[in-house]
């Protein structure tokens, strides 16, 4: 557990690139599977550092990262969906990874997770892996016909630090309203 954190640092000081030719992401993604829930969380937030990196946003999809971290939605500890979450709205940036979210049907549990108006950073994360998926056409139809109400009636804490929360909402429904 501290060596993942001090590999988190490091991951924080723009050596992603040179994880990611050593086989870090690869590493991280073995330990997705430990039960251990501070070794696992830990991976969760190294494989989102990684991800940041566009080599690690594809290598994420080569070794199919996705179903791992879908299972970690379904988790009961915060720490662990959150960092899933995290995880997950790096890897949807890319055309590739938001078509794989879609097939894994990941939206529902999103929406689920959106709601835990006390976990500002689960919100944020869910909020804008909506609005990646809502970039593909099949996204934005279901979101849009599912979710338009739900997404608009998202519980935001009125605080500054949650502000955020509401102005990615706000850019979520513009997505999921734009009209060419």
């Amino acid at each position: 557990s501290v060596h993942l954190e001090t590999l988190k640092t490091l991951l924080d000081r723009d050596v992603k690139q040179q994880a990611i030719d050593i086989g870090a992401m690869e590493t991280f993604a073995k330990l997705l599977q430990d039960e251990r829930i501070d070794i696992s969380s830990r991976a969760e937030s190294c494989i989102a550092l990684l991800s940041e990196h566009i080599r690690g946003k594809f290598l994420a999809i080569d070794i199919k990262l996705l179903p791992s971290l879908k299972e970690k939605l379904y988790k009961e500890e915060p720490a662990v969906h959150t960092k899933a979450a995290s995880a997950i709205m790096f890897i949807t940036i890319t055309t590739p990874a938001r078509q794989q979210a879609i097939e894994l049907q990941l939206i529902d549990r999103l929406m689920e997770l959106v709601y835990y108006q006390r976990n500002q950073e689960l919100q944020i994360s869910c909020i804008k892996t909506l609005t990646n998926l809502a970039e593909t056409p099949e996204g934005k139809i279901n979101i849009l016909s599912r979710y338009e109400h739900g997404i608009s009636n998202i519980p935001i804490m009125k605080s500054g630090a949650f502000e955020n929360v509401e102005h990615h909402r706000d850019i979520l429904l513009s997505v999921i309203r734009w009209k060419p």
